[in-house]
C-alpha cells in the first residue's frame, strides 16, 4: 500500500523555498535579456542620459560649447579673408586700366581715383627703395624671390617677380630731370637716377587699410621710409589674378560646412534632451 498522506511540514517548506529560488533566477535572466537586448532604444537613451547627468556630463552643453568655438573660428577666418574672396569673385574680368601714372601725375593728380581690391594694369611706375625678399624654400635654393619697390607718384608699394632694371648710378650728377619731377626731388622722395626708368604691373591693387596681415610687412616698411600712414599707401601685387585666389573660396566653403555641421549636432543634442526630459 502506497503512502498518500500529507507530507511533513519541513519537506513542504524546503520544496517551496527551492521553487522560489528557481523563479527568482529565471526572473533575473529575463531581466538581463530585456536590458541587454530587448529594451527599446528610448529606454536605453533615457538610461544613458540619467547616467551622464549623474556624472555631470551634459551633451547639450558640450555641443553648445563646440558650436560657439567653431562659429568664432569660422567667423574669424571668413572676416580675415573677405577681401580675398571678393577679389576672387571678379572672375576672369579684364584689368582696370590705370594708364601711365607719370602722365596722370603731370596732369595734376595726386590721388588714385580707383576702388580698392581691383584687378588693374598700370604703367609709368618709378622704382625707389628697391628691396628683395623670398617666399618658401629651405635656404638652399628653391625659394620664390619677390622684389619690392615704392612708386612715389601715388605712394604705391609694388610686389613683383620681375628683376629690377639697371639704373645709371654712375652718372647721377648728369641726369636730366623733367621739371614735372622737381617736386619729388625736393621732397627727397626720389633720386634723379630713379626717374630714368619706369615699369608696369598688372595685378591686384589694394588700399593700405584693406591689406591682409600676411601682406602688411612691406607696406609698413615703406610707410616708415616715406613717413606716411600705412593706411594711406597702396599695394599692387603684380601677377596676382582673381582666379589665383580660389583657395580662399575653399576656406569659406569649409567654414560654412563646419558651421552647418556644428549647428546640426547641436540641434540633435537638443532634441535628445527634449525626448529625455
Amino acid at each position: 500500500m502506497s503512502d498518500t498522506g500529507p507530507k511533513p511540514p519541513e519537506e513542504a517548506s524546503e520544496q517551496a523555498e527551492k521553487k522560489a529560488q528557481l523563479e527568482a533566477l529565471f526572473a533575473a535572466w529575463d531581466e538581463r535579456g530585456r536590458v541587454e537586448g530587448t529594451s527599446p532604444p528610448e529606454d536605453v537613451d533615457a538610461e544613458l542620459l540619467r547616467a551622464r547627468r549623474a556624472w555631470g556630463f551634459d551633451p547639450l552643453r558640450l555641443w553648445l560649447t563646440l558650436t560657439l568655438l567653431g562659429a568664432a573660428l569660422c567667423g574669424w577666418l571668413m572676416v580675415s579673408t573677405r577681401h580675398e574672396v571678393a577679389y576672387w569673385l571678379q572672375g576672369d574680368a579684364a584689368p582696370v586700366e590705370l594708364g601711365d601714372l607719370g602722365e596722370r601725375y603731370k596732369a595734376g593728380e595726386r590721388e588714385l581715383d580707383v576702388a580698392s581690391n581691383q584687378y588693374v594694369h598700370a604703367s609709368g611706375l618709378f622704382m625707389t627703395h628697391e628691396s628683395d625678399g623670398t617666399v618658401g624654400g629651405d635656404g638652399q635654393g628653391g625659394a620664390d624671390t619677390r622684389h619690392f619697390y615704392l612708386c612715389p607718384l601715388f605712394d604705391v608699394v609694388v610686389r613683383t617677380s620681375k628683376p629690377f632694371p639697371d639704373k645709371p648710378f654712375h652718372r647721377a650728377a648728369s641726369v636730366e630731370v623733367d621739371p614735372a619731377w622737381i617736386e619729388l626731388l625736393e621732397q627727397r622722395r626720389a633720386f634723379p637716377y630713379d626717374l630714368t626708368v619706369t615699369a608696369e604691373a598688372t595685378g591686384r591693387l589694394v588700399r593700405g587699410d584693406q591689406v591682409s596681415r600676411w601682406h602688411a610687412r612691406p607696406v609698413v616698411h615703406f610707410a616708415r621710409v616715406a613717413h606716411k600712414d600705412p593706411r594711406e599707401l597702396w599695394l599692387l601685387i603684380d601677377g596676382d589674378r582673381p582666379e589665383d585666389y580660389s583657395h580662399f573660396a575653399m576656406v569659406w566653403g569649409a567654414a560654412v560646412l563646419v558651421l552647418l555641421a556644428s549647428f546640426g549636432l547641436l540641434g540633435r543634442a537638443w532634441l535628445r534632451r527634449r525626448r529625455g526630459a
